[in-house]
């Protein structure tokens, strides 16, 4: 079962670690730790898979590297546009930047005061104080989105990252040897006739069952209850 899971899984895909950082009650801070305990609970004290180590730092620095640069292709996009999004301001700071670009001084000034304001968003975001409790349902796109004057870039980002749909399957199917329920034949069927499929099968299953179970001994005792009855009444006569 673990080979399985590592088949896919030894290496955590990055989008899974930008979303981690992403998580206000993690970020950036966590993200090594968490790649350190993943990599020590699958593959011990060297981390090793396919006859090739595994660096937990490696690969934080793989996803913290990506973690920028999506920032910086997004302020790039949306560095003049306050929020809520912006359609004209978005172009407006496009038309900003081009306007800057023919004078190699100005545009090295103006880039880096850009990149100064989004050092400081990144910054602040990663030391921000946030109030949560352990078992509270905590939901982060909600967060983000009470936060997105204080965040304006990083909040489009989570917008577009948290909210992107993950293949995911249920553990029970994964590693399980049977069938899928589910064939590709059916695999437009609606919940609800899935779930009338699935519970007729069950049922039919558990009768099937029952009556195995049951065939024998109720035979027997009709049986029984036959011949005594028989003799009881043949003595009652008499």
């Amino acid at each position: 079962m673990k080979e399985k899971f590592l088949k896919y899984y030894a290496h955590i895909p990055h989008i899974y670690g930008i979303a981690f950082i992403l998580d206000p009650r993690y970020r950036l801070a966590n993200l090594e730790d968490c790649f350190n305990f993943y990599y020590l609970a699958f593959f011990g004290e060297f981390p090793m898979y396919d006859d090739n180590p595994i660096d937990p730092k490696t690969e934080y620095n793989e996803v913290s590297t990506l973690f920028y640069a999506l920032f910086n292709e997004f302020r790039a996009q949306y560095s003049n546009a306050p929020p809520p999004p912006s359609r004209t301001s978005s172009y407006k700071g496009k038309s900003i930047f081009k306007s800057a670009f023919g004078n190699l001084m100005k545009k090295t000034k103006t880039t880096h005061v850009i990149e100064q304001s989004a050092l400081n968003e990144i910054t602040l975001y990663l030391t921000y104080e946030v109030d949560f409790e352990e078992n509270d349902d905590f939901d982060v796109l909600d967060w983000w989105k009470s936060k997105e004057r204080t965040f304006p870039i990083l909040a489009r980002m989570a917008k577009q990252v948290l909210s992107m749909p993950v293949s995911t399957i249920a553990v029970e199917q994964e590693f399980s040897s049977a069938g899928n329920v589910l064939t590709a034949s059916r695999s437009r069927l609606s919940a609800e006739s899935l779930e009338t499929l699935i519970c007729y099968h069950d049922w039919l299953k558990a009768a099937r069952r029952t009556q195995e179970l049951s065939i024998t001994p109720s035979q027997d005792f009709m049986d029984d209850s036959t011949t005594d009855g028989g003799s009881t009444y043949a003595r009652d006569s008499d």
